[in-house]
């Protein structure tokens, strides 16, 4: 099990619980060989656009996120 930091903006916390970003992050950990915290923010990213657009159509807020890998 990877340790991270998550810091993200509004624009991602707006949308997803604590819970369901490291369900996110998990699920992507579970289908990757290689965990990559450059790819597992901009899946992050990717979930949180998909709630902006299921909750507000076309308006999104802005979506910044950064993953930080610590070790063990």
């Amino acid at each position: 099990s990877q340790r991270v930091l998550v810091l993200a903006s509004d624009g991602v916390w707006e949308f997803l619980s604590n819970q369901q970003v490291l369900d996110t992050l998990a699920n992507y950990a579970n289908a990757s060989t290689e965990w990559d915290a450059t790819t597992a923010c901009m899946k992050l990213i990717e979930h949180a656009s998909e709630e902006w657009k299921k909750h507000e159509k076309d308006y999104r807020d802005d979506i910044t996120a950064l993953i930080i890998k610590l070790s063990n």
